[in-house]
């Protein structure tokens, strides 16, 4: 379960990263995702819940913040770049994971 909090906690403090670089006009180059959700999982080993859950509600509130931080004109810019971010790293994000939330309750 830590694993599947600190990934999605690493991704959308990244895309909040992207996000802020994205509106300033940088040109993004694509993340390797593979990687950077492994970096995600290993970033775990030996971390106590409360230092995980803090980091992933601090991520969770840089994420929003980020999106409320965007023109029309952001989202739109290199094809819709930033709207694909907020898609891709937002509420999306969560169902992809909700079967791994689901094995834990059982």
């Amino acid at each position: 379960m830590a694993e599947v909090a600190a990934h999605i906690a690493g991704w959308r403090r990244f895309s909040a990263h992207r996000l802020e670089r994205h509106a300033a006009g940088e040109l993004l180059d694509p993340p390797e995702a593979a990687a950077f959700s492994a970096e995600a999982r290993e970033g775990v080993a030996g971390r106590d819940d409360h230092e995980l859950h803090a980091e992933a509600e601090d991520a969770r509130g840089a994420f929003p913040a980020a999106v409320a931080a965007l023109s029309v004109d952001a989202l739109e810019a290199h094809h819709g770049l930033g709207e694909f971010i907020v898609e891709a790293n937002g509420a999306h994000h969560y169902q992809e994971h909700l079967a791994d939330f689901a094995v834990r309750d059982r």
